[in-house]
């Protein structure tokens, strides 16, 4: 399949959910720049095809990112910090240190819909959450997982050639105020994350979203680096 297509659209592929590879390389990168891990998922995006999985676990530092369906009145007040458009689906959002980021380089098959990723990835931030003792749940309607009400975490996909990237969020112990100049996904909701709710580190956090990555990944040999290189 040659076409591509953002998340929030209809997406076809194969019936079966499960992913092509039984290989999973989970990455531990620290702080990247935005354009920089952006610049590497779509040079992956344009291989025929990944030998293995990968998922980036990273920060920002602090940038907006304006995805495909984005529009100008989403800025509310000028941004105090720099501004990116990307292709990734969805609208505008902030990125910063303090907010885990996880990037998905998933190989898929073709012709069924892209839901159950999505619901895996719903899981995979619900139970790590459940971890911390919050409890949390998935909004189909707006998108992004929520505690009382208030976003904790935001997704969007891309599909390019049966491949995934881009991901999802969760705010930890982030800079909350940044998102006040931006309706978050194009939405006015209020933010929340998880230190409002326990106390906890960035790594510990990582840590536990790694442990629900496996539980949720079955029938999958995974291994799990702190490289920093992206070739």
């Amino acid at each position: 399949m040659k076409n591509h297509s953002t998340f929030g659209e209809e997406n076809r592929l194969e019936k079966n959910p499960t992913t092509l590879n039984q290989n999973l390389i989970i990455h531990q990168k620290g702080l990247v720049e935005y354009a920089e891990s952006l610049s590497a998922m779509r040079v992956l995006s344009r291989k025929k095809h990944l030998d293995t999985d990968q998922i980036w676990l990273l920060q920002h530092p602090a940038v907006y990112t304006r995805g495909k369906l984005s529009k100008a009145d989403e800025i509310r007040q000028r941004l105090p910090h720099p501004i990116v458009d990307t292709d990734r689906g969805g609208k505008i959002t902030y990125h910063g240190p303090g907010q885990l980021i996880c990037y998905l380089m998933i190989q898929l098959p073709s012709l069924q819909s892209i839901s159950p990723l999505v619901k895996r990835i719903d899981k995979i931030i619900i139970d790590c959450l459940r971890s911390f003792d919050i409890h949390a749940e998935s909004n189909r309607k707006n998108r992004g997982i929520y505690v009382n009400g208030r976003k904790i975490a935001s997704i969007g996909l891309r599909i390019k050639n049966n491949r995934t990237y881009h991901g999802f969020s969760i705010n930890v112990d982030t800079n909350l105020s940044a998102f006040d100049a931006i309706l978050p996904c194009g939405l006015e909701q209020e933010m929340t994350q998880i230190n409002e709710h326990t106390s906890t580190s960035l790594q510990e956090v990582m840590d536990r979203c790694i442990q629900s990555i496996t539980q949720n990944w079955p029938n999958t040999h995974i291994d799990i680096t702190k490289n920093k290189s992206f070739i």
